[in-house]
């Protein structure tokens, strides 16, 4: 399926796996940048490499987006790390699950 989003770049959150991870591989696939972003970096990590490993565009950042300080700094690295990437994000999906206490 064509989403006619190929060059574009999106910030996936909860990509480290399940369906965040299916959505950030799918995208990759049709062209897209995509900034993997989950609460385990490794997980980010792990996702990320695989979308290069298949030939696709990808970063990968550890954000905890339940706290403050979690979004506190994270933006500012992401957005330093995409920007030296030369990527603008176009598309931001949240696949995050967020608990209130």
């Amino acid at each position: 399926m064509d989403m006619q989003l190929n060059g574009k770049t999106a910030l996936v959150f909860g990509a480290g796996g399940g369906l965040g991870g299916a959505i950030a591989r799918s995208l990759a696939s049709e062209g897209v940048r995509v900034a993997v972003a989950d609460i385990d970096e490794g997980a980010a990590t792990k996702t990320a490499e695989g979308i290069v490993s298949a030939g696709g565009k990808a970063l990968a950042i550890g954000w905890d987006a339940e706290t403050f300080d979690g979004w506190h700094g994270y933006d500012t690295d992401f957005s330093f790390r995409a920007h030296l990437a030369g990527w603008r994000v176009g598309v931001v999906l949240d696949l995050a699950i967020v608990h209130a206490s």
